[in-house]
């Protein structure tokens, strides 16, 4: 048990390490894929580990604690983002930096972790994955589409006209 909490703490860790580290340029869907890309290829990398964050973080303190706190940080930084990119308040950022943590979670974890049919259907590979979610935020964040020549698969299903 105390083990396999310290790998899911080394996992997310590593992670956010990454996510951090990513230049800010003022290519923000680049930015945003980005961050999604290093996530998602390190939690389909790892399903036994993502499996223990959402199947055991409601059972088990140590896990709870392990997602608070990775959740917190990537959340933090995703208001810097914000901050910086689309000129929210700290306060608006760090609302709406929850708000896409949330919806990102509920995606990965329908996506990767029960493979529910409906989102497999728009996404079934990380890139793909990482697409849609990178997609959804910039629509959320920029209220319009990302520039469509930075779309390579399905995330190309949400900016389609007509």
């Amino acid at each position: 048990h105390e083990i396999v909490v310290e790998i899911t703490d080394d996992v997310f860790r590593e992670l956010i390490e990454e996510t951090v580290s990513l230049p800010h340029t003022d290519d923000a869907f680049g930015w945003i894929l980005g961050i999604h890309r290093i996530a998602l290829e390190k939690f389909s990398a790892n399903p036994g580990i993502l499996a223990c964050m959402f199947g055991l973080a409601g059972e088990y303190q140590e896990f709870g604690d392990v997602w608070k706190a990775n959740a917190h940080e990537w959340n933090v930084n995703v208001g810097r983002f914000l901050e910086r990119t689309a000129g929210f308040s700290k306060t608006q950022a760090k609302s709406m930096a929850y708000v896409l943590g949330a919806m990102t979670e509920g995606v990965i974890y329908q996506s990767l972790v029960r493979g529910t049919e409906d989102l497999v259907k728009i996404g079934k590979t990380p890139e793909e994955i990482a697409e849609v979610i990178s997609v959804m935020w910039y629509r959320a964040i920029f209220l319009s589409a990302p520039p469509s020549e930075k779309l390579r698969s399905a995330g190309k299903h949400f900016v389609a006209s007509g």
